[in-house]
């Protein structure tokens, strides 16, 4: 799970959805949002399924609540203005985009008896909290919930809807098979999303260990010139100056363009995987660790092909980086031989393809089923907590 991955400050309307889907704190469930005890006011009726006015007012109130641009009336009727909106329009976006299609989930799942049992939520978070917290630190899960609006209680809820989704999409789509014609199809249009560098590394606790290894593999790489001939003792580095493989980068930090044998034969560097990948599971919190901090990817980020980085300080230990490649396009390129492709990248590819494929056909479905139900969005009472005069905005 990634949290802590986004801009709050860079919404648009279709944006908006796209954050407050995966992010409010008001999601529906089969035993939440659909229903109450109490007589409340209904926003829409979906088939026998009543939507309370309540439910879509918190939802909407919990996207302003994460976006401070938007907490007061007069930011709030700026963003609508800006998304060409209004109140009311903001209502029926949220219950055509968000509600009534969860509605629908829930219909199905219940039709079909579709469910999603307590101890498999339970593994299910229990998995996605151990690796955060492998990662980011003990603690860090409660506190990256609470900055997205969430606590353990709505985070559970949200996940089951996911997962019930998720059964249902089994369900109705079933397998299906990615073309060739497909996949090149999603490569020529995501393949910038990749770009990335494949790096190893070596850690050390203290600065001494990993300067005496650069040490190491320099004098490895001169000593290696003067017995090839292509250098002599008079013109490698003296202390102080640069060897001539060596040169400073924009930001000022020094790379060394060497051959690989030069950087393992010092030791087994850690592979870190490609940059652009995410790591698979727990068993890689170690190295995400390391290759997630900021000072990594930076100092990565400046390395080509066949270079290496000068002793980097990251998460409180000393690295030295090596780029065995590269995988850069750019911005959806048109076309891209699949044996150009590195491995790694072009099975991340068809993992990706194939799941944007299935959840093409689920929404096909999806909004065919919504297109046969019977739908009746009620009009927008007054005095709603959000309903505000645009016209704060349209002077902005």
């Amino acid at each position: 799970m990634k949290l802590l991955r986004h801009n709050k400050h860079s919404f648009t309307a279709m944006s908006c959805l796209s954050f407050a889907v995966a992010l409010c704190c008001v999601m529906l469930t089969s035993t939440g949002c659909l229903g109450f005890s109490q007589k409340e006011s209904v926003a829409c009726y979906v088939d026998d399924v009543e939507i309370y006015e309540s439910s879509v007012t918190s939802y909407i109130e919990g996207f302003r609540n994460l976006n401070e641009d938007c907490e007061t009336d007069t930011g709030w009727a700026q963003f609508l203005v800006t998304n060409g909106m209004t109140a009311e329009s903001m209502r029926n976006y949220v219950l055509n985009e968000v509600f009534i299609p969860q509605a629908i989930v829930n219909i199905e799942c219940d039709e079909l008896g579709i469910v999603v049992t307590d101890e498999e939520l339970d593994s299910y978070i229990s998995k996605q909290k151990d690796e955060y917290e492998e990662v980011y630190g003990a603690d860090s899960w409660a506190s990256a919930l609470t900055s997205y609006g969430y606590d353990e209680q709505t985070w559970r809820e949200s996940e089951e809807y996911n997962l019930l989704k998720s059964k249902l999409m089994e369900e109705v789509v079933g397998d299906v098979e990615l073309s060739d014609a497909q996949l090149q199809a999603y490569i020529s249009t995501n393949s910038s999303t990749y770009n990335g560098k494949h790096s190893y590394y070596y850690v050390y606790d203290s600065e001494d260990a990993a300067n005496a290894t650069l040490n190491t593999i320099i004098a490895s790489v001169e000593q290696a010139a003067i017995a090839s001939g292509t250098t002599d003792e008079a013109t490698t580095a003296t202390e102080g100056q640069l060897p001539s493989f060596a040169q400073e980068t924009a930001s000022g930090s020094v790379v060394y363009t060497i051959d690989q044998q030069y950087f393992t034969a010092t030791g087994s560097p850690t592979d870190a995987g490609w940059s652009s990948l995410e790591k698979a599971d727990s068993t890689v919190a170690s190295i995400a660790q390391i290759t997630q901090s900021g000072a990594y990817q930076t100092a990565v980020n400046e390395l080509e092909k066949g270079q290496m980085s000068s002793v980097i300080k990251c998460e409180e230990r000393w690295v030295i980086i090596y780029c065995d490649n590269s995988f850069q396009v750019q911005q959806d390129a048109a076309y891209l031989n699949l044996s150009d492709i590195p491995t790694d990248i072009l099975t991340q590819f068809k993992i990706d393809g194939l799941a944007s494929l299935k959840n093409d056909e689920f929404d096909s479905w999806l909004k065919q089923r919504i297109d046969e139900a019977s739908i009746n969005i009620v009009s927008m009472p007054e005095g709603l907590s959000y309903d505000v005069s645009t016209t704060y905005g349209a002077g902005s």
